[in-house]
């Protein structure tokens, strides 16, 4: 997979952004579906072991979102049966299990999109023309997974100090509020010798100049190409309504014209690019080996 982290960070930000764009905007249970698997795969491939690990929170998530709203929200003119005297109708259903494959899709594109776009490249893209943006960009993908790393050593550091020594819940709850209160102040602190740091090295002043590490190349224009022409056929499709659906009062069928096919294929192209560079990656790998 690292053939698609070496792309330029313009290339990959054009990327990402047509692609969580629609699908967080664009009701339609197929452009749902496809956002789904496209980001669960690049993230299962980026991530792998670690996966595993946290795909059975995902699915109780996404059971729990896809239940509430047919238990809460009674619209629709389908009754599947009655809860305690409360149509739970098949609208509402769908809707839930939409809204719920949508939630769980867009936080897999974000946690791709942190793993692969890092706070350097978008220190790189932003930083010259807006980097009071970059900066807080960068620090909200940077100091989650860093106040968590240091957390986590706050706490294992407690525990070989010795405090808190008794297995009692009043104990845990002191533990808890200490560890946090340690990790809060870290990362004020943290933030604040950032922003000196930075403001004395000259960070925003004009004519400010950079050391650059990427080099926009022909391998990071193809990619460009690609996503512009995938992006526009998509988004030229749900624009002029090809791929419309509505929920609500009656579940509307899913269209399936030539220009609907073409919607959906430029979408699924687009999303599943990555795990083409990837697969791309994996054969001439093995090729190579082949030749030893």
């Amino acid at each position: 997979m690292r053939s698609f982290f070496v792309f330029h960070p313009a290339a990959l930000f054009l990327y990402f952004a047509p692609v969580i764009f629609i699908a967080m905007f664009v009701s339609n249970p197929i452009i749902t579906f496809i956002s789904l698997c496209a980001s669960v795969s690049l993230y299962a491939v980026i991530k792998k072991e670690r996966f595993l690990n946290e795909i059975l929170f995902f699915f109780v998530m996404f059971v729990l979102i896809a239940i509430v709203n047919p238990l809460f929200s009674h619209n629709g003119s389908t009754p599947l049966f009655f809860l305690n005297g409360n149509p739970i109708t098949l609208e509402a259903t769908v809707y839930g299990v939409c809204t719920s494959a949508m939630i769980i899709s867009v936080i897999f594109w974000f946690k791709s999109f942190s793993l692969i776009m890092t706070s350097e490249k978008l220190l790189y893209l932003f930083g010259g023309a807006l980097p009071g943006l970059s900066v807080i960009l960068t620090a909200a993908l940077r100091y989650v997974p860093l106040l968590r790393k240091q957390t986590v050593r706050i706490s294992e550091a407690q525990k070989a100090m010795g405090m808190y020594p008794e297995d009692s819940f009043t104990n845990r709850i002191k533990s808890v509020i200490r560890v946090f209160s340690v990790s809060v102040t870290w990362s004020l602190e943290n933030a604040i010798d950032t922003a000196d740091s930075m403001r004395a090295r000259g960070y925003g002043l004009e004519g400010r100049s950079r050391f650059l590490v990427y080099r926009f190349s022909k391998k990071d224009l193809y990619l460009t190409a690609l996503c512009v022409i995938f992006a526009t056929a998509a988004v030229a499709g749900i624009s002029l309504s090809y791929t419309g659906f509505t929920f609500y009062p009656v579940l509307s069928r899913v269209q399936f014209s030539a220009y609907s096919v073409i919607t959906y294929s430029a979408y699924a192209l687009l999303s599943f690019l990555p795990l083409f560079y990837y697969i791309k990656e994996k054969i001439k790998w093995r090729c190579l080996k082949s030749k030893i």
